[in-house]
């Protein structure tokens, strides 16, 4: 059973009050050898926004009245947390995948300082409505060969630092316009039960709305109201993205294939990812799947957990930094059930594990 700890190390960065330095990284893999860790995610991506010295215009850099992002920019000028993190990685024998999240480009406002460069010089690469009226920015379409390219030269240079392998993630902070807007008037803080309310209301009005981008509509020559069929056929455009990230990466190729028990009020229950071909051993090697209570019990709901298939499966155990002992009480009770058919456990994050010794002994005796 594979020992994964998903580091999100701008969250790191954020809880420290002292800049994260060398040493704390090297602190910290020293800290997971010592608990049986054999594995880290390297998280690489701050939304839209890169936290390692890129040669792109989406370095993390100074932002006034944003400390967070200023502070992480101070870490940069004083090393390459990617580099740190390979170096750490060899000299205590644990694996570094790096983690870069692909449908992520904008935050949680619009003008988000977080919005990659590329998302805010084209708008229109975003998943546009059916209607054509409207985009849901942030998250890009790999319909369109410009988005492609931008993806694959960021792939280019995280895999020039010599990591163990890549991590291509779908989870996403790229909100509907509506929600940007209600985020940016303080709604969220001010009522939270109205924006929780708002949140779920406008999440089912965007479900499968989004993703008629025109070169996937040029192509298409059945019926747009055979929503399977529909799905399926721009389904092609992310396979054939993953087989160029396939044929340049020299490690391991993982992917986060589901969030949510039914997909919840993710935008992603309307987007097809050809689980079939994910899974034969020809693109991926593992396949990332996000614990969720109730469970995946449900075999007809899940073929591709239950199916033999030749790539890992990772169960992603969400952790939280109040309530450890529920959390791992309901992992627990599912994982027993689950564990023949898993390869590995995915901690996120180490945010959550710092102050909580719960979760370090739980997954040094798993």
């Amino acid at each position: 059973m594979r020992k994964i700890v998903a580091v999100d190390f701008y969250d790191l960065i954020l809880q420290q009050h002292s800049l994260y330095s060398r040493e704390d990284i090297d602190q910290l893999f020293r800290g997971y050898a010592a608990i049986g860790i054999d594995t880290v995610m390297w998280r690489l991506s701050v939304c839209g926004l890169l936290l390692y010295r890129t040669n792109t215009p989406d370095m993390v850099r100074p932002v006034p009245g944003n400390n967070h992002l200023t502070k992480a920019a101070e870490v940069l000028k004083n090393y390459d947390p990617a580099e740190a993190a390979v170096r750490c990685g060899k000299k205590y024998g644990i694996k570094v995948i790096f983690w870069l999240t692909i449908y992520d480009d904008n935050g949680l406002k619009i003008n988000d300082p977080m919005e990659s460069s590329f998302c805010k010089e084209n708008p229109q690469y975003s998943w546009r409505s059916k209607d054509g009226k409207e985009y849901f920015h942030g998250i890009l379409s790999y319909a369109y060969p410009e988005v492609v390219e931008f993806r694959m030269r960021q792939i280019r240079e995280i895999l020039s630092y010599g990591g163990d392998g890549l991590y291509l993630c779908n989870r996403s902070h790229s909100r509907p316009r509506l929600l940007c807007e209600a985020i940016a008037a303080g709604l969220n803080k001010k009522d939270p039960a109205a924006y929780g309310q708002l949140f779920e209301s406008e999440y089912k009005r965007c479900r499968g709305i989004f993703g008629y981008d025109p070169p996937a509509l040029a192509t298409y020559t059945g019926d747009l109201e055979d929503d399977i069929a529909w799905q399926k056929h721009r389904g092609k455009y992310f396979l054939s993205f993953m087989e160029q990230v396939r044929k340049i990466t020299p490690g391991e190729l993982w992917f986060g294939l589901r969030y949510q028990y039914d997909l919840g009020s993710f935008i992603y229950g309307k987007h097809f990812f050809d689980w079939e071909r994910l899974t034969d051993g020809t693109l991926a090697d593992a396949l990332l799947y996000e614990l969720q209570v109730p469970n995946y019990d449900k075999e007809e709901d899940f073929p591709e957990f239950y199916r033999e298939t030749s790539t890992g499966k990772y169960l992603w155990l969400n952790l939280h930094h109040t309530k450890p002992d529920t959390i791992l009480r309901l992992h627990a009770e599912c994982l027993e059930r689950w564990r023949p058919r898993l390869d590995g456990i995915v901690m996120f994050e180490a945010f959550n594990m710092t102050y909580n010794p719960q979760y370090r002994e739980f997954i040094k005796h798993f």
